[in-house]
């Protein structure tokens, strides 16, 4: 999955070299997921980015949860567990 993420939206427009409506554009001929606007600066729009981008990837793979964090009811057999518990249990190697 490709998005398009424009950094600096916190500038004037006139400041800008890519407008958004340019960025939407070439996202849809792209075949991209969306386009969105984040600033580094300020931290506006970042995690926006990443839900929506984990929204739509759940959205598309059977036996996980959807976005609202119910199971989604699909024929693919097995679940994932996100608990911390499990996560610590599974580390092997380098990383105990």
């Amino acid at each position: 999955m490709i998005a398009v993420v424009g950094n600096k939206c916190d500038i004037e427009s006139a400041k800008r070299k890519v407008t958004i409506e340019a960025a939407r554009e070439y996202a849809a001929n792209a075949r991209c997921a969306f386009a969105a606007e984040t600033s580094a600066k300020t931290g506006q729009g970042v995690d926006d980015v990443f839900i929506q981008l984990v929204g739509q990837i759940l959205d598309r793979r059977p036996g996980f949860l959807d976005t609202d964090g119910q199971e989604k009811k699909t024929a693919a057999s097995g679940t994932v567990s996100l608990s911390a518990g499990n996560a610590s249990a599974q580390k092997s190697g380098c990383c105990k």
